[in-house]
């Protein structure tokens, strides 16, 4: 009988990923999101070898209505509270 004997350096690889991803700047909300960026960066390929024009138009494809590729643009006039502010030099040095 052939066995293999249990490692757990793929256990120790994954966990490296997923501390390398999951940082105090980036939060998930859903597992799933960190599982799929995990499993990625442990079995996808390489990033220069990465051509993400088929991800980009399927994500393009996929919406319901348009994608905002351009931005979104304000209508009518800025609300007060965005307005520029003025500084004069007194105020920088």
């Amino acid at each position: 009988m052939l066995t293999i004997s249990p490692s757990t350096a793929e256990c120790e690889r994954g966990f490296s990923r997923m501390n390398l991803i999951k940082t105090d700047k980036r939060t998930y909300r859903h597992y799933d999101s960190l599982a799929s960026l995990v499993r990625i960066s442990c079995d996808g390929p390489k990033l220069k070898d990465f051509n993400p024009g088929n991800a980009i138009r399927k994500w393009f494809d996929s919406a319901k209505g348009t994608r905002h590729t351009s931005g979104h643009k304000l209508t009518g006039q800025r609300p007060k509270k965005l307005a520029a502010i003025e500084i004069s030099d007194s105020d920088t040095d």
